[in-house]
C-alpha cells in the first residue's frame, strides 16, 4: 500500500514539477521587470498625477517588455555568436552539482511543450522493439539513405526511439515502412509522453 502511494506521489511530482518550476520562474521574471520599470517610470509620471493608473499601465508594459526581451534573446541565440554563448553557458550549468540535475530536465520538458523537436521529427509511429510483441514509441526522422535501401531491397524508415525521461538520448533503428504503425498523436504529444514517463497521455477521439 505504501509503495503504491509513494509511486503515485512520485508520478504526480514528475508530472507537475516542470510546470510549477516554469510558472515560478516566469513569475519571478515578471516581478523583477515590473519593479525595475516602476523605479524608472513612476517618478516620471508622478508630476502628471497618473500614479493611480500606473498599476494597470505598468503590468501591460511589463508584459510588453518580457515579450520584447524574449524576442531579442531568440534573435541573438539564432546567430553564431549567440549559439556559442548559449552552449558555453549551458556547459557551465552542467558543472554545478544540483543545477546539472534540474536544468536538463526543465530544458527537455520545455522543448517538448514548445515543440522544439518538431523540425527534427516528421511523425510518431509504433514499432515492435526490442522484441516481437513489445512496442515502443518512435519518431520518424526521414527515409533511409538510398544506398541502405538498395542493399536491403526494400523501403526503410529511419526511426529514433527515445529514452525516458531524457528524450535526447536513444537509438536509431531502420524499419521497413510496413512494419511501422502510424499514430495520430503529434510529435509534441509523443515527446510529452516520453518525458513524463507515460503519465501525460494524449487525448484520443475513441475515448
Amino acid at each position: 500500500m505504501w509503495s503504491k502511494i509513494r509511486g503515485y506521489f512520485l508520478t504526480g511530482l514528475v508530472a507537475v514539477l516542470p510546470l510549477v518550476v516554469t510558472i515560478w520562474i516566469l513569475y519571478r521574471v515578471f516581478l523583477f521587470i515590473d519593479n525595475k520599470l516602476t523605479i524608472i517610470i513612476e517618478p516620471i509620471i508622478k508630476p502628471f498625477k497618473l500614479s493611480l493608473l500606473w498599476p494597470w499601465v505598468g503590468k501591460g508594459l511589463t508584459l510588453l517588455a518580457i515579450f520584447v526581451l524574449l524576442f531579442l534573446v531568440g534573435l541573438f541565440v539564432r546567430n553564431v555568436i549567440g549559439r556559442r554563448l548559449l552552449t558555453w553557458g549551458e556547459g557551465l550549468l552542467y558543472r554545478v552539482p544540483i543545477v546539472r540535475r534540474i536544468y536538463p530536465f526543465i530544458r527537455q520538458v520545455s522543448n517538448a511543450l514548445l515543440g522544439q523537436k518538431k523540425r527534427f521529427f516528421q511523425r510518431v509511429v509504433l514499432v515492435e522493439y526490442p522484441r516481437k510483441g513489445v512496442y515502443s514509441l518512435g519518431f520518424v526522422t526521414k527515409e533511409a539513405a538510398p544506398e541502405i535501401e538498395k542493399k536491403a531491397k526494400k523501403r526503410l524508415l529511419t526511426v529514433f526511439i527515445s529514452t525516458t525521461p531524457n528524450p535526447t538520448s536513444g537509438v536509431i533503428m531502420l524499419f521497413p515502412e510496413e512494419d511501422t504503425i502510424p499514430l495520430e498523436m503529434s510529435v509534441e504529444e509523443g515527446m510529452k509522453l516520453i518525458v513524463s514517463g507515460g503519465t501525460v497521455i494524449p487525448p484520443s477521439e475513441s475515448r
